[in-house]
């Protein structure tokens, strides 16, 4: 039970490395789904 425990943490805790900090900017549509309306790092 504990291992479980430790490995959730780890997987929660590196979660946000591998993030990319975008903003919404729209400026093509409004599709979410379009890379052209996001902005920022990554």
């Amino acid at each position: 039970m504990l291992k479980r425990v430790l490995c959730l943490l780890f997987v929660l805790a590196s979660s946000g490395l591998f993030s990319a900090a975008k903003t919404w900017s729209g400026v093509n549509s409004t599709s979410w789904n379009d890379g052209g309306n996001w902005g920022g790092g990554g």
